[in-house]
């Protein structure tokens, strides 16, 4: 488990001690410290079930590849697609 996992899985916990589903961050310092993502114009959803999908748009699609864990999975706006 990488450092992003670890920060990741807090998240995680915190959302099942909570009692919450999910949890859809916008700020790009806050996607920086969870995925390793440098670029902006993301999104990021992490769910209960342990699932992360960072969402940007087709310009960034390289980048988030190159620095972001396989465990997060990829959704491009612009192609309406996922990618894991």
């Amino acid at each position: 488990m990488n450092l992003y996992q670890k920060r990741r899985e807090q998240i995680y916990q915190k959302l099942t001690k909570e009692q919450k589903q999910a949890v859809l961050l916008f700020n790009e310092k806050n996607i920086r410290y969870l995925t390793g993502f440098t670029g902006d114009e993301a999104q990021l959803l992490l769910t209960v079930q342990e699932e992360a999908v960072l969402m940007s748009d087709s310009r960034f699609m390289g980048q988030i590849e190159s620095e972001v864990d396989k465990q997060v999975e990829i959704y491009n706006k612009k192609n309406h697609c996922l990618k894991s």
